[in-house]
């Protein structure tokens, strides 16, 4: 049997848990959950994505905005080494 993307993450609406995606960054700030990441995302122009971090790397909770035409089939497994960290890491289409 082949693993799905919708077997691998946990989807709670258009947000998976323990995912990311891969490149189209915009631009990344201080965030302090991934309803606000949302929010932001929705509020800047050209931001489609996003990818919501807890704190790791000397770096606080974290939004990384992106742009272009994605699907929850795009996502991938986080490459956060903290597994902690990894398996909170949430990416986002923007619900507006």
């Amino acid at each position: 049997m082949v693993a799905t993307v919708q077997d691998e993450f946990s989807w709670i609406g258009n947000r998976g848990i323990g995912c990311d995606w891969r490149g189209n960054d915009i631009r990344s700030l201080p965030s302090s959950s991934a309803e606000l990441c949302n929010s932001q995302c929705a509020l800047t122009e050209r931001c489609t994505h996003f990818t919501w971090t807890l704190a790791h790397d000397g770096y606080g909770d974290r939004c990384f905005m992106k742009s272009g035409a994605v699907s929850r089939s795009d996502a991938v497994r986080s490459a956060i080494r903290n597994p902690y960290v990894r398996a909170r890491t949430i990416c986002g289409l923007v619900m507006v």
